[in-house]
């Protein structure tokens, strides 16, 4: 257990009066410091402050570049790895790009304040993408399946096409038949188009915000369903270095984050209350701010 939450447990006991046996916090308040150096994950959370997820494991597949698991952030998260580009197990991420995502979704508390949205959550490694950023959709599609035997709860894409490819949407529509969440990034488009799978109807368009709740320079406009934070965000990469970072990747995985604290809390998907904060025009923010309340 680290200082600071030994600290936090000691402060709530005095406070609340808890028994010496109660190990398990409801809430802990960031504090003014961590929020300055980390506004996305103050954001996200009510007001500052982190509840912990339900009784229910959420299973996440991340479709990127693969993640290094062997950073201690994400030590025990990831329980299954697949390359789909080279149809075996082994996933080596030289891009670092799907490491932030895994960063920001589960990561470990640590020193430099890279703090997971849900650090109970499962993490399934599964690349589609090179060194370079490129992926096949075919490669993709195949990620996809590979989810859906394994019953993921939530898929997450931080990337897109810029075109529609009828079995990539085949393969989203099988995945959401199979009661999976698809959260996909509505891209750094410019504001002319939203990228492809988020286009597609039933998966979870996620564009960026910074810090004062303004849409991010780049992001995509159209079918917005909602906002997350993804501009100037801390992210751990593959090398385990601390970097500033954005796009609506980042703001991707938060959503997945946040998405994935709620379903910890419900019997299923299908009632999933999701709360957000209306910031302005849907073309720019769809409903609103994903917050977990």
């Amino acid at each position: 257990m680290g200082i600071r939450c030994f600290y936090i447990i000691l402060l709530t006991i005095f406070l609340m009066g808890c028994s010496e046996n109660e190990d398990k916090l409801d809430s802990v308040s960031f504090s003014s410091n961590e929020c300055e150096q980390n506004w996305g994950i103050c954001t996200v959370y009510d007001k500052g402050k982190y509840k912990n997820s339900g009784d229910s494991t959420v299973k996440i597949a991340i479709l990127d570049s693969g993640i290094n698991s062997n950073l201690a952030i994400l030590k025990g998260k990831i329980k299954e790895t697949y390359n789909a580009i080279n149809k075996d197990s082994e996933t080596l991420d030289e891009l670092g790009h799907g490491t932030m995502i895994a960063s920001i979704i589960a990561a470990e508390e640590n020193p430099h304040n890279v703090i997971g949205v849900n650090p109970n959550a499962e993490l399934y490694d599964v690349q589609v993408l090179n060194s370079k950023g490129g992926g096949q959709i075919e490669d993709v599609i195949d990620g996809i399946h590979w989810s859906i035997d394994r019953k993921v709860d939530i898929i997450n894409l931080s990337f897109g096409f810029e075109k529609d490819n009828p079995k990539l949407k085949e393969a989203i529509s099988l995945a959401l038949s199979n009661d999976i969440l698809v959260v996909a990034s509505a891209g750094n488009t410019l504001g002319l188009y939203t990228h492809y799978p988020a286009t597609y109807k039933g998966v979870y368009s996620i564009s960026a915000i910074d810090k004062d709740l303004k849409r991010y320079k780049l992001a995509a406009k159209g079918k917005i369903d909602y906002v997350a934070p993804g501009v100037e965000i801390p992210v751990y990469n593959q090398k385990g270095e601390t970097i500033i970072q954005s796009g609506t990747s980042l703001a991707t995985a938060y959503a997945t984050g946040v998405i994935s604290i709620l379903m910890s809390k419900e019997d299923s998907n299908v009632d999933l209350g999701l709360t957000s904060k209306s910031l302005g025009k849907k073309d720019d923010f769809g409903l609103g701010l994903l917050l977990i309340k």
